[in-house]
């Protein structure tokens, strides 16, 4: 296993170790470790991890070993041409302390509830700065910016909400509150500055993303991209409605199911169009090309049948993409902007919003984002409490939180790409206060810099 870290690039190679198959407990090799270097603890842990195939790659966890406390590692995704050494993987490093760390991880496979796992990989010793500068609830809103380049100072932090676990979307309804979506399968609910401790959903499976309908005021509709409990590799996903009511969700009714997704980690996003249909992220595995996928974007009336000005049956909007991990339409132009990723690079490409001409992206107008991005989550900005973002789509990254410009005249072609917020940002939103983001933990809200 090739142990490196990444932050917006390759910044070091640390170690070469081994993760040996977990069906193969005694195979792990053991190179000379390496010791010593800093790292900020935001950056990922890459290796190469070896398979039989594709389908196998995908019945593997992974665990990671932090001063020999052991903890599941999230947001790990493997894929890519297969190499002589394997499968190219890379996961999340968890939260530690300034200071000296030993870093170990091991794959495992959970078989009827009984984990095998294999033997740990050559311990990597890193020393985590002092000056990592991850965002951090305060009590004085002026003290609570995260570090951002200077020139680059265009929203602060006026709040932030902590003790979420493991966010993975979030939602602005019109009256201000926020509904936070947990990866365990839970809702909790901001309103008037304050986390309600209850939960507004329990759904007893996954949770990816949530969609307020256009009309939420009126009907009260939620949509949800939720995990199949009946599906042992946790991949397929399917689309639900609820009612909100009294700050919980009920009348649960299932719109799409068997809803083809990945396994570790889960991506899918959903969202209801400004033509009011329900548009939701699917991926298909070639099982004949290993690492090869097709990301699409799949467009059903809120009943879940094809919309009539579609070819009958055919529910899938746009197509040739890798991994999608949002979209979002652009204001005042006829695109919707999708952000997929590979293990080589993410992208931003638009698709007409127009049903007659969609299926591929717009030729000549992808845009690569720099190696380590990493999108999770996209959202245009078009309200009027920070009038330096409007108009441009934020980017929720593993490298940060990014403000992408658009030409004026050719709305499809991108000028820059600056940096807002210098932390790992898992979901974007936005609402009349201004703009939401978030952390794997923490809510903040951004409002214009003084």
């Amino acid at each position: 296993m090739r142990n490196f870290l990444v932050g917006p690039i390759v910044v070091a190679i640390l170690a070469a170790a081994a993760c040996g198959d977990s069906r193969s407990p005694g195979s792990s090799p053991s190179p000379p470790p390496f010791s010593g270097d800093t790292i900020r603890g935001t950056e990922r842990l890459g290796w190469d991890q070896f398979a039989a195939s594709q389908a196998e790659l995908r019945t593997f966890s992974y665990a990671i070993y932090v001063d020999s406390t052991r903890s599941v590692m999230s947001d790990t995704t493997c894929g890519g041409p297969v190499t002589l050494t394997g499968f190219a993987c890379s996961g999340r490093l968890p939260p530690m302390t300034p200071g000296l760390h030993t870093i170990e991880i091991a794959a495992f496979i959970t078989v009827d509830g009984v984990v095998t796992e294999s033997p740990r990989s050559t311990p990597l010793r890193v020393n985590v700065s002092p000056a990592v500068m991850v965002p951090a609830s305060r009590t004085d809103p002026d003290d609570a910016t995260p570090a951002a380049p200077a020139a680059n100072r265009l929203v602060r932090v006026a709040r932030s909400f902590e003790g979420f676990e493991d966010i993975g979307d979030i939602a602005v309804a019109p009256d201000g509150r926020i509904f936070v979506v947990e990866r365990r399968g839970v809702v909790r609910m901001i309103e008037g500055g304050v986390t309600d401790p209850r939960p507004v959903l329990l759904a007893g499976e996954r949770l990816l993303s949530i969609a307020l309908d256009p009309e939420f005021e009126r009907t009260r509709l939620v949509y949800a991209l939720q995990a199949d409990p009946n599906d042992e590799n946790g991949g397929t996903l399917r689309l639900v409605r609820y009612r909100e009511a009294g700050g919980a969700f009920g009348e649960r009714a299932v719109i799409l199911e068997n809803i083809q997704g990945v396994t570790e980690p889960l991506t899918g996003s959903a969202r209801v169009g400004p033509d009011g249909r329900l548009y939701v992220t699917t991926i298909v595995t070639a099982s004949d090309r290993a690492g090869q996928s097709d990301g699409r974007l799949l467009r059903v009336e809120k009943d879940g049948t094809t919309p009539a000005d579609q070819p009958p049956g055919d529910v899938v909007y746009a197509r040739g993409f890798a991994v999608i991990h949002g979209f979002d339409w652009q204001p005042g132009a006829a695109s919707i902007w999708i952000g997929d990723g590979s293990p080589v690079f993410d992208r931003l490409s638009p698709v007409p919003a127009d049903p007659r001409r969609a299926r591929q992206r717009t030729a000549g107008a992808e845009h690569r984002l720099a190696p380590g991005t990493r999108i999770a989550a996209l959202r245009f900005y078009d309200g009027e409490a920070v009038p330096a973002l409007r108009n441009t789509l934020l980017v929720a990254a593993e490298t940060g939180l990014l403000s992408v410009r658009f030409d004026r005249r050719n709305p499809l072609r991108i000028t820059a790409v600056e940096t807002l917020i210098d932390a790992p940002m898992r979901a974007v939103a936005t609402g009349p206060a201004g703009v939401y983001v978030a952390s794997d933990s923490t809510v903040f809200l951004l409002e214009r810099a003084r």
